[in-house]
């Protein structure tokens, strides 16, 4: 069986990636709507996963990360858990995604 290149792939899950897209897009928005009211009632419980600001660099989306699946973000509303725990998967496939491309371009220059 012969490797998928990136396009293919692309081309193969059009229609998945799209939904995934949304759903990412919307899931960000309730994330970040409720790291304000975190931020704003529960500052602490931010800084003990080291958000220090709502910025979504690597920093906050660690912490995001550990809020949705870590003992850090018990107490939290369900909903909020999970829609912190699919911001922390969705940059996962992104940066796997990421990584896909760099071996195809790396895989072309190297021919």
């Amino acid at each position: 069986m012969r490797a998928m290149g990136f396009e293919a792939f692309l081309r193969e899950y059009k229609g998945l990636l799209a939904l995934l897209s949304v759903l990412a897009t919307v899931n960000v928005m309730f994330a970040h709507r409720a790291l304000l009211r975190l931020a704003q009632a529960e500052p602490q419980r931010l800084a003990a996963v080291g958000i220090r600001r709502i910025d979504w660099w690597p920093r906050c989306v660690l912490g995001v990360g550990r809020l949705g699946f870590t003992a850090a973000g018990h107490g939290l509303p369900l909903r909020t858990r999970v829609h912190f725990q699919a911001v922390a998967v969705t940059y996962v496939v992104l940066l796997a995604l990421f990584a896909k491309a760099m071996v195809d371009v790396v895989g072309l220059v190297m021919r």
